[in-house]
């Protein structure tokens, strides 16, 4: 029997992408059994947009960040494995088929995870716009690049509410401390789109956010005794610091 897949799309004001991102979902070669969308409190027509699939469970909440919405998708979400998408961002179209195929092929393994190839729409006319994609695919801490066990939740917790840019980057720091496994399969899975509303051009709030991740990850690993571990944290957080990089193209 198939595994099945939830998928969760937070979304707030994301009328201009939202269409798109769920016809990259309608177009997968193995579709999620489940799509939840959380509204974290939309302005916009982004309701309306989701409300006309019906193949979309919509769930509205007052604006209380990304990780909060995150947070009731994983509450809400049903099947074996648990994927996410941005609203502004892209799958590869067979991402969800690779990806539980390596999750099902490999028992152990607690999180698939795939490239990330940055894009940015350059129209090409009123009715043809042109994908123009940004540098080379890389793997980046990013949720939609990722497929994950239902289960692994329970162990590893939710996302942080204290954070509303760097959550993800922190569930994967707590996840490769826990030593949860994970595989990563050498081909894009996720489009990421850079645009001018990017939460991650919020430059001064994300450096803030990441000294406040640096900080909490060394408190666990003290904690626990990890000291002796540092300087191969040193090498992660400097990864993570590249991830941060990569989030703000400034060839738009």
């Amino acid at each position: 029997m198939a595994s099945e897949v939830g998928l969760i799309i937070p979304v707030y004001n994301g009328e201009p992408f939202l269409e798109q991102a769920l016809q990259s979902v309608f177009a997968q070669t193995r579709r999620p059994g489940k799509i939840i969308l959380v509204d974290d409190g939309s302005t916009d027509g982004t309701a309306g947009i989701a409300r006309s699939h019906p193949e979309v469970t919509y769930f509205h909440q007052p604006n209380r960040g990304l990780s909060s919405a995150w947070n009731l998708g994983i509450r809400s979400a049903a099947g074996d494995f648990i994927a996410f998408l941005d609203a502004d961002d892209l799958w590869a179209t067979d991402m969800l088929e690779r990806h539980c195929a390596l999750l099902e092929q490999n028992p152990e393994v607690q999180v698939a995870v795939g490239l990330v190839q940055p894009f940015r729409m350059k129209p090409a006319g009123a009715e043809n716009p042109e994908m123009v994609t940004i540098g080379a695919p890389a793997r980046l801490f990013n949720l939609g690049s990722a497929l994950f066990r239902k289960g692994v939740f329970d162990r590893i917790g939710l996302m942080d509410e204290d954070f509303s840019m760097a959550a993800d980057w922190d569930w994967f720091l707590r996840a490769r401390e826990e030593g949860v496994p994970m595989l990563t399969r050498p081909e894009t899975a996720l489009f990421y789109r850079r645009h001018g509303a990017n939460i991650t051009n919020w430059k001064k709030q994300l450096d803030h956010e990441l000294l406040i991740l640096f900080k909490k990850t060394l408190e666990r690993r003290r904690r626990h005794g990890m000291a002796g571990e540092l300087p191969r944290l040193s090498d992660f957080l400097a990864e993570v610091r590249r991830n941060a990089a990569m989030s703000h193209d400034t060839s738009e």
